[in-house]
């Protein structure tokens, strides 16, 4: 389970990852939030929180260090596994230093939880039919 607007601040993170792919601190953000999906009971705050104890984080991070109060808040019930094997898929690109391909497929990803979260927590098709088929022909890979 996740509150929505946990999947908002992913979709942001992964956002500032791909705007400064080459960042040596995007692994421990993505292992964060690997982390955090691996819990499974996502409550409001909770990415912000992890994301707050990553140190060397630019400014561009500073959402991190507020917590929001959010007036409606919906839980969703969603396929965290399928989300935690693309960050690790983004997190073998960055080990590898594999930057352009990490940057392509931050880019296609960003979009995912944004989606899901629009989508009650489901990964609509067009997810693969648009950002996921692109970035597969373009690397010539079978991610699915």
């Amino acid at each position: 389970m996740i509150c929505q607007n946990e999947l908002f601040d992913i979709s942001f993170s992964l956002s500032l990852i791909r705007g400064d792919i080459e960042n040596d601190c995007n692994i421990a953000v993505v292992d964060s939030i690997i982390a955090l999906l691996k819990e499974n009971d996502i409550k409001n705050n909770d990415v912000r929180r992890a994301l707050g104890s990553v140190s060397g984080l630019s400014e561009l991070w500073e959402f991190v260090k507020r917590e929001n109060y959010y007036v409606r808040t919906v839980v969703l019930d969603i396929d965290s596994q399928k989300l935690v094997c693309y960050l690790e898929h983004l997190r073998q690109l960055l080990n590898e230093g594999a930057f352009q391909q990490g940057y392509d497929f931050a880019d296609a990803l960003h979009v995912l939880p944004d989606m899901m979260a629009m989508h009650n927590g489901k990964i609509p098709k067009a997810f693969y039919s648009v950002y996921l088929k692109k970035y597969n022909k373009k690397w010539k890979q079978k991610i699915r």
